[in-house]
């Protein structure tokens, strides 16, 4: 396959400012230099108009409305968005620069009409019952982005401390072991049940301060049409069951999620401390008395978040001496020590998604060596930079891991290391792919490897 070259200060001012990886067909190269500026300039303009969003988040009434329709129909804020959920996929699903200004071009007089989602199911623990999972297309995608850019700020304007929802896992874990070293030794876990399938657009609409059409056509994604994986249309209880409530895997859901979750209306007693995550609550105490006690007042507390009625399930109680389980961490007391240990099922989704990718990886570089072609080399040393990335970020989310020594031979991502030596993929090649400056002479996502 020819080489093709390009400009290349027009390419890394690209890739530094609009995000790595970007792909580039051959055909575009010249349209470059100007949809890089153009592009800059647009999520600039984006910035401006989501910055009026917050400011105005606080005020609310018809400042915030104003604003955040402004937003939502922009077309320099739907670019901006799109190039930012283009950038969170694989490399090789990425779409190139000037599909993207396509993609927002074709909407300029507002939402998407007609789309269609692939839909997985997921099982859950309780034998033939599963999790609808929406994968949404690329345009769809970004202006679930956009409202979910429009959400946050009223979710951040409550100073809920106990939400940790928006700063992942590891700021909901350091929380817990820091009142575990400080005093307390007992947990109350509480789950709501069925949560987005819980949240009924009618009971929602009226204190969300949106309007009708955003959250029927962007949140609740009515005119998008549910398939399988395999493509065909979903029909009967798959279909009424992948249409209850919020769509799972749309940015908007959780966005909206968490700012129900921010409206809980609970005080508690000094000495119970309360930790939120997505539709998780922990109650955490010095003593099991008062997180039962407080269990109690949360069921009331929980059934009248807008959007609902919800349901709690039973609290699970644990102690630290026994070992407290919470969202994929095992946390447990070793003498003056408290301990963060993954769980089975976080070691298990670990070491899968590691081998899988793996697997992409060795198939990409055989390919690459075998018919010297660049652009499978490239989506190889993509695919363990974005591995290698990954596993340093599992190990250092906790604190005691049984992979957190120097070697390890039952960790899968030792292999990453074997493979950059036995093809060759130096340091700085890494570096460069990471930071996006590596070239593509075509589009990855035609690739027949």
């Amino acid at each position: 396959m020819p080489k093709t070259h390009f400009p290349l200060e027009a390419y890394v001012g690209f890739q530094n400012k609009l995000g790595p990886h970007m792909p580039l067909r051959k055909t575009e190269r010249f349209k470059l230099k100007a949809q890089v500026q153009k592009a800059i300039l647009a999520k600039k303009r984006a910035r401006k108009l989501k910055d009026a969003v917050t400011a105005s988040s606080i005020i609310g009434g018809t400042k915030y409305r104003k604003a955040y329709k402004n937003y939502l129909l922009s077309y320099d804020a739907r670019l901006a968005a799109i190039i930012a959920v283009n950038n969170s996929k694989r490399v090789s699903d990425r779409y190139s620069l000037n599909e993207c200004f396509e993609s927002a071009e074709r909407h300029k007089n507002g939402f998407p009409a007609v789309n269609v989602a692939k839909v997985r199911r997921k099982p859950r623990s309780k034998p033939n019952t599963y999790r609808f999972i929406w994968d949404f297309q690329l345009r769809t995608a970004a202006h679930q982005k956009l409202l979910a850019d429009c959400i946050k700020p009223l979710t951040e304007s409550m100073q809920t401390d106990w939400l940790c929802s928006e700063q992942g896992v590891p700021k909901a874990i350091a929380k817990l072991v820091n009142l575990l070293e400080n005093g307390c030794e007992w947990c109350a876990e509480l789950d709501i049940s069925e949560f987005y399938p819980s949240i009924r657009q009618k009971s929602l609409l009226p204190k969300l301060p949106l309007s009708k059409k955003v959250v029927e056509e962007v949140a609740y994604a009515a005119n998008t049409q549910a398939r399988s994986l395999d493509g065909a249309p979903l029909i009967g209880t798959c279909l009424s069951s992948a249409r209850r409530g919020l769509p799972q895997g749309a940015r908007s859901s959780t966005a909206i999620a968490n700012w129900i979750m921010s409206q809980l209306q609970i005080n508690l007693p000094d000495g119970v401390h309360l930790i939120v995550y997505a539709d998780n609550l922990f109650l955490i105490a010095s003593n099991r008395q008062k997180v039962e006690i407080e269990a109690k007042s949360l069921v009331e507390a929980v059934a009248s978040l807008p959007g609902g009625p919800y349901k709690l399930k039973s609290p699970m109680f644990s102690s630290a001496a026994d070992s407290i389980h919470l969202l994929g961490h095992t946390v447990v007391r070793e003498g003056l020590s408290v301990r963060d240990y993954p769980n089975m099922a976080n070691i298990q989704e670990y070491c899968t998604r590691i081998e899988s990718g793996l697997v992409r990886a060795t198939k990409l570089l055989k390919h690459a060596d075998l018919s010297s072609c660049e652009k499978n080399r490239t989506l190889g040393v993509a695919e363990l930079s974005g591995l290698r990335a990954y596993a340093t970020s599992w190990r250092k989310s906790f604190r005691d891991c049984c992979f957190s020594g120097p070697i390890d031979l039952s960790d899968p991502a030792n292999e990453i290391e074997f493979l950059l030596k036995l093809y060759g993929i130096s340091e700085q090649e890494i570096k460069q792919c990471h930071n996006g400056k590596v070239r593509l002479s075509s589009h990855p996502s035609r690739s027949g490897s």
